[in-house]
């Protein structure tokens, strides 16, 4: 006869605990995260910086990640769980982080972003996680995404600054 210590009884009904919740909760997990994604201190928007600086609206020059630091984005989730949303994608004209919905201004040339290949990214809007960064919200002008947490708001392609009008209130892994 096997003899069980005080340890492993405790360990084993610790670990079965949690696989219960698990099972219980059915809780969504992202499929990855990708990280490399950055703030641009003229046009206060996010863009991801792993593929260039792309083309900023402030100047028509590229992105300025001077202040930035790491963001990452969570992709392809099965079920998206209630309090995230998704449908955004990557640019590939400007590098910026657009909302695929009809409209939209790109800065790189004026017409709808070009999000042909991206990741399906789903970003946060709950209030629990503490440790991510908040307050970056879906400009309705330009379907782009951008830091509200400062003023001026950043400058807008589609026309003067964003606008936060209806949107949710994002919060970024950081």
């Amino acid at each position: 006869m096997e003899h069980l210590s005080r340890r492993s009884t405790l360990l084993g009904g610790l670990a079965l605990g949690i696989a219960s919740v698990f099972a219980v909760t059915g809780t969504a997990s992202a499929v990855g995260v990708q990280w490399g994604w950055r703030y641009c201190r003229d046009c206060k928007g996010l863009f991801y910086g792993g593929a260039g600086n792309g083309v900023c609206t402030a100047d028509g020059n590229g992105h300025d990640p001077s202040l930035s630091g790491d963001y990452g984005l969570e992709y392809a989730y099965n079920p998206v769980p209630a309090d995230y949303q998704s449908d955004w994608r990557l640019c590939v004209r400007c590098q910026g982080l657009a909302y695929d919905s009809p409209g939209g201004v790109c800065p790189s040339d004026g017409e709808r972003h070009s999000t042909v290949g991206s990741y399906d990214y789903a970003l946060y809007h709950g209030s629990g996680y503490p440790w991510r960064q908040g307050d970056w919200r879906h400009c309705i002008r330009c379907q782009g995404l951008h830091y509200a947490g400062v003023t001026p708001l950043g400058w807008c392609p589609a026309i003067g600054r964003h606008s936060t009008q209806g949107s949710l209130a994002h919060r970024l892994l950081s």
